[in-house]
């Protein structure tokens, strides 16, 4: 059973990558779910390369985030800030630079 979903977030070169979150992103690409942690990274790696998103050079960066799926993705919930807090917002992240 999942337990991760993969987003991966468009953010503003202004953002930091901790301030760089679904509510703060420029464009939001929700992923695949995976097992664990490092499938997390590893197809959310994959996921972003087989897309057509790319940030604007100078202006913008990109940023995979690993979220606990038991509400937010297996329930079908938007990804809000209450929804990533009710999953354990505390998990593991990939930022892209």
């Amino acid at each position: 059973m999942p337990t991760f979903t993969i987003l991966i977030l468009v953010c503003a070169i202004g953002v930091s990558r901790t301030d760089c979150q679904p509510e703060t992103a420029v464009a939001t690409i929700r992923g695949p779910q995976v097992q664990n942690e490092l499938m997390c990274g590893f197809f959310g790696q994959a996921t972003l390369a087989g897309t057509a998103v790319a940030p604007r050079e100078g202006l913008e960066y990109m940023k995979i985030m690993c979220l606990r799926s038991k509400t937010t993705a297996a329930r079908g919930l938007p990804v809000t800030k209450a929804s990533l807090e009710a999953d354990g917002a505390a998990v593991p992240r990939l930022g892209r630079e």
